[in-house]
């Protein structure tokens, strides 16, 4: 009884602790100048990695699985940057408030390869950027909404079971966010009618979706080889590509690692399919690999590959222990874009 008290309050204390960052602590940071901003927020960062233990044993154990070829010191170095750059995620967040789009992205922000996608807006299909949780990945949607039409796709955070209230909120506050600084939409997975994704791309918009979280529910998923480890990743969106004929693109986003204000938006040119559903897949996989070991220290993924893994997920349906309280369901809810 008694442990299970503990075990009560600890997780409250979590919960309050993480609803004072999000709500008090970093909106408060954006009052300072942004480079002091910065160092109060990588000491947060270099703060969790000292104190978060589980996670950062984890993190250690599948980056030193998954890159042989960095030293132990590398991969020390390379963990600490990481919890930095999560810390920093919430800063960034709350940073925008005090900027237009156009200002900040004039001043800190560098777009590379976006003459690929305009050159693909140009055939009159579409275009899918496929990025990964990426340093700030919501910044993809407001840095290209604000040059193309587009719409970002993903889980609406009041769907999401296994994140925290404080966390649904500062996610709904991104989209709102990112709809009205840049003009993107966002569509709701599992809440929109079915083709709403071939029609944004008939429209000859872009379509932006993260592309590397596996969940349970999901019906699309097949093994695929990923940092040398089996992992399951969707196929969905492979095959909205063969039923458009829409332009591929993978993209992510870096950050300088002496000016943390100053950042890349990376997009590739056109992937370059066979028709073959899991060469593809695989070649999709493998460009999103390629960011991953050029800078391991901006993807979200490390601590998460046991969530990813076969066995995992065949357990977890096994158990109806979904992530989301909506993409489980076998029927559709046709609700559109979802409103401000």
């Amino acid at each position: 009884m008694l442990r299970k008290a503990k075990a009560t309050a600890k997780r409250f204390f979590r919960l309050a602790l993480q609803g004072f960052f999000i709500l008090v602590f970093y909106p408060f940071l954006c009052l300072l100048p942004h480079r002091w901003g910065y160092r109060i927020a990588r000491w947060q960062g270099t703060l969790n990695f000292r104190r978060m233990h589980q996670l950062r044993r984890d993190m250690l154990r599948e980056m030193k699985e998954c890159l042989p070829e960095r030293t132990e010191e590398e991969i020390q170095e390379i963990a600490h940057r990481a919890f930095q750059v999560q810390a920093t995620f919430l800063y960034d967040s709350y940073l925008l408030m005090r900027y237009s789009v156009d200002t900040w992205t004039d001043r800190f922000i560098r777009v590379e390869g976006a003459e690929h996608l305009e050159a693909s807006r140009a055939k009159g299909k579409g275009a899918i950027f496929c990025s990964m949780h990426f340093n700030h990945y919501f910044f993809p949607l407001g840095i290209l909404g604000k040059r193309f039409p587009l719409v970002g796709y993903g889980v609406w955070p009041g769907d999401l079971r296994k994140v925290n209230f404080f966390m649904k909120l500062h996610h709904r506050y991104l989209i709102w966010l990112g709809q009205k600084k840049s003009g993107a939409e966002f569509l709701a997975a599992g809440r929109h009618p079915k083709g709403a994704l071939e029609g944004v791309l008939a429209d000859n918009k872009i379509l932006f979706i993260l592309f590397d979280i596996a969940l349970p529910e999901m019906r699309d998923l097949r093994p695929v080889k990923l940092l040398g480890q089996e992992v399951l990743f969707p196929w969905g969106l492979v095959l909205v590509k063969y039923l458009t004929q829409a332009a591929f693109h993978v993209g992510y986003i870096i950050r300088d690692p002496e000016q943390w204000e100053k950042q890349t938006l990376i997009v590739t040119p056109e992937l370059s399919f066979s028709g073959k559903l899991a060469q593809d897949q695989q070649m999709v996989v493998s460009e999103l690999e390629k960011a991953i070991r050029k800078y391991p220290e901006f993807w979200w993924g490390w601590g998460l590959f046991a969530l990813v893994r076969p066995e995992f997920i065949k357990e977890a349906r096994r158990r109806k222990d979904y992530t989301t309280s909506i993409l489980g369901k076998e029927k559709e809810r046709a609700r559109g874009v979802s409103p401000e």
